[in-house]
């Protein structure tokens, strides 16, 4: 998947979970944005010219991130638990949105060793990409609508 569509698909599941269970409070959104926002996390490792999806993209990584999320926000008094919810829940995202693509990987390392992949489009299907990224944006708007229209 593409940024557009890892930025959809974190919106369309974050803010589908907040709307579902009728979650207001604003330190919830915070969380929400922030997941959002680091949904593109694991793809670090193609700026840092690593092996895609080997290091960056499975369980582990995910807790790593929400660790480093965890004391970054806690260093700047924000609170360890929505920093680490934000780069875990964005990482793991991350994660099962491109397992939905062809490209398999250890998604659940070190769960488990094998390679996994659902196989439903190519990560670089605009047309996939770009339908997350609408659907997840409709998503947050109703869900702003309902939670903040009088």
């Amino acid at each position: 998947m593409n940024r557009e569509g890892h930025v959809g698909f974190a919106m369309l599941i974050t803010f589908g979970l907040l709307n579902i269970f009728k979650i207001t409070h604003e330190n919830y959104l915070f969380t929400a944005v922030l997941i959002v926002l680091l949904s593109t996390i694991p793809d670090i490792d193609l700026r840092l010219e690593v092996a895609h999806r080997k290091y960056t993209h499975n369980i582990l990584a995910s807790i790593i991130f929400g660790g480093i999320f965890g004391l970054i926000f806690y260093y700047v008094s924000l609170g360890f638990l929505a920093g680490f919810i934000g780069g875990f829940s964005g990482a793991f995202l991350h994660i099962l949105g491109d397992l939905m693509t062809y490209m398999p990987f250890k998604a659940f390392y070190p769960l488990s060793n094998q390679y996994y992949s659902m196989k439903f489009f190519r990560s670089n299907n605009k047309a996939i990409n770009y339908m997350l990224l609408l659907s997840g944006f409709s998503m947050m708007v109703y869900y702003l609508s309902n939670v903040y229209s009088p």
